[in-house]
């Protein structure tokens, strides 16, 4: 027989209580645990005979030119150590250094290749982009302006620092926004560098974790045990509630 309000109250009832149920368990990941980034310099377009790569405590470094007194020009990147991340919000991937002196035979771009390490969930994830490197001549006049004569130009393209990663069944995208200095209230796509400096232009590298559209994929335990639920509290309220 069909029409039984008591069969009604029961399947309501039970999707009120399997609601709550599933509240208690998140179905994605809102936060996770980055263990460390290091990076890898490669394919530098230049001089081959000057370019040198090597590691200056947690710096790694990508040098090159022929010095005209004050040491190579270069490139430096040093990862970010443990931290915590929240899907969505932009964090710190590492620090960038240019060496900024001058020289002959500059490099014009190179390839930093980093890899992030996740703790919570455990996972690997490796990303490459390339860096323009503009040296120009220390003579005026200036193709970019600062505080020193003719500083140089360092920049990336946004379309090579997009990749894919998969935490815990939900498929995410690795985006790069850009550089960072005390001076940007938001990230930019370029930094001046400038000449002979006492120390070398630093930013900071930024990026962001952020979920792609839902993935359709085999059902979560918890799901099953869901559809169990429904169905054996629907049975026993039917039992309960139908017969005459």
């Amino acid at each position: 027989m069909y029409g039984n309000p008591n069969s009604k109250l029961a399947l309501i009832l039970s999707t009120t209580i399997l609601s709550a149920f599933f509240s208690l368990f998140p179905t994605s990941v809102r936060a996770i645990a980055l263990n460390r980034v290091s990076g890898i310099w490669s394919n530098v377009i230049g001089d081959e005979n000057t370019i040198e790569l090597q590691t200056v405590g947690d710096e790694s470094q990508v040098r090159w030119g022929i010095p005209l007194g004050n040491g190579k020009s270069g490139l430096g990147f040093t990862g970010i150590g443990a931290t915590e991340l929240k899907i969505g919000d932009p964090f710190i991937i590492g620090t960038l250094r240019h060496f900024n002196n001058p020289i002959f035979l500059p490099a014009t771009s190179a390839d930093l290749t980093l890899e992030l390490e996740f703790s919570d969930p455990l996972l690997t994830q490796s990303f490459t982009f390339s860096l323009d490197i503009d040296e120009t001549p220390n003579v005026e006049p200036c193709q970019y302006f600062g505080t020193s004569t003719c500083p140089d130009l360092i920049q990336f393209s946004p379309a090579s620092m997009l990749t894919s990663l998969q935490l815990e069944r939900t498929h995410y995208t690795l985006n790069f926004l850009g550089f960072w200095t005390s001076f940007e209230e938001s990230p930019i796509v370029q930094i001046i560098s400038e000449e002979l400096s006492s120390s070398p232009t630093q930013a900071y590298l930024i990026g962001k974790i952020k979920p792609n559209s839902p993935s359709v994929g085999v059902p979560e335990p918890k799901t099953l045990f869901g559809f169990f639920f429904v169905g054996f509290y629907f049975l026993r309220s039917r039992d309960r509630f139908g017969r005459k």
